[in-house]
């Protein structure tokens, strides 16, 4: 039997850990417009997409925690 707390989603694996870091902090600037976005819009704008809702347009740029791969 699996142990599941309810609304509880487990972190993507495909995001590093100064990646999910940010998800707390470009929901916040987001819900200041009172945009609320899907998780996979938010990892989306983590890795640097650009979101354009009406006249607001913003930008997270994307980390670069593996230098040596740029």
């Amino acid at each position: 039997m699996q142990n599941l707390v309810a609304g509880y989603v487990a972190p993507s694996a495909r995001l590093t850990p100064a990646e999910r870091a940010r998800l707390p902090m470009i929901s916040s600037e987001l819900a200041k417009h009172c945009i609320a976005l899907e998780r996979w819009e938010l990892e989306a704008l983590t890795r640097g997409a650009r979101l354009r809702f009406g006249d607001i347009d913003m930008h997270f740029k994307a980390l670069e925690d593996w230098a040596e791969f740029y």
